[in-house]
């Protein structure tokens, strides 16, 4: 456990969107700092993924000081990081329901034409918290726009020996990690319970159940049936297929890239 290192950190500022590989991140209890804090939703609020719309794989996005800077296909958009003067609205996302701030309506318009769908760009508040329930420790905990936990953790080696079962191999951005690591084998993260990097300390909920979207290859937009129908084969638990684990953040702090992972239990 001694050489299992952080091998690239990563935030997907908008959900379902290009992510960004950072060399530091703040851990916080919701997630990264600046990790899935916007979204996409309809004109009912319900939220919008790459699952209904592969396009989204194609928006880049790049944060800079105050703002986020989203671009598709040659023209970019900049969002106030701190925008203030929202119009708060009902949100769906899954099982939970919350409120969020619609960032402008000159936003929602140039997402809407680039998508060809009336929605709206919704931004997490930190006055409206978006708290969920479990069985176990931590019992609740606070989370962003992510589908249900803070953070996704995966080795490289689990998708080394995905690739080594494909005829064409994928890339790890198809997973949406967060926190990547190195050294533990393949899977080895599914073991894991509590664990600290750098100076922020995680706790592993439950192994994260897969969906369409790693079938999106995440350069093109094009969906495909590979590698789900791959993994549906050796890493399938009754009726889902699990590839990495869901962990929350139980001592906030910040952690880098190359960083020992210690404490596991």
């Amino acid at each position: 456990m001694n050489k299992a290192r952080v091998q690239s950190l990563w935030i997907y500022p908008v959900k379902s969107m290009k992510g960004i590989q950072l060399s530091e991140a703040c851990a916080t209890s919701e997630g990264f700092e600046h990790d899935r804090r916007w979204m996409l939703v309809d004109d009912k609020g319900t939220f919008m993924t790459q699952r209904e719309h592969a396009q989204l794989a194609l928006f880049e996005c790049q944060l800079e000081h105050s703002s986020l800077i989203v671009s598709y296909e040659g023209d970019s958009i900049d969002i106030p990081l701190n925008y203030r003067d929202h119009e708060i609205i009902n949100v769906n996302l899954w099982q939970s329901s919350f409120k969020a701030g619609v960032v402008s309506k000159e936003i929602n318009s140039w997402f809407s034409e680039r998508l060809n769908i009336d929605l709206r760009f919704v931004q997490m508040l930190p006055e409206h918290k978006r708290r969920r329930s479990i069985a176990k420790s931590p019992y609740r905990f606070d989370v962003g726009m992510a589908d249900g936990y803070p953070y996704l953790v995966l080795s490289m080696e689990s998708v080394d020996l995905l690739n080594s079962k494909l005829e064409n191999s994928v890339d790890i951005n198809r997973f949406r990690a967060n926190i990547i690591v190195s050294g533990v084998g393949a899977h080895g993260e599914d073991g894991w319970n509590e664990y600290s990097i750098g100076d922020a300390f995680f706790k592993n909920i439950k192994p994260c159940p897969r969906c369409v979207v790693v079938t999106i290859d995440q350069e093109s937009g094009e969906k495909g049936v590979e590698p789900l129908a791959t993994m549906s084969k050796y890493r399938k638990q009754g009726r889902q297929v699990m590839f990495g684990v869901n962990a929350v953040c139980i001592k906030e702090g910040i952690l880098a890239a190359g960083d020992t992972i210690n404490n596991h239990k």
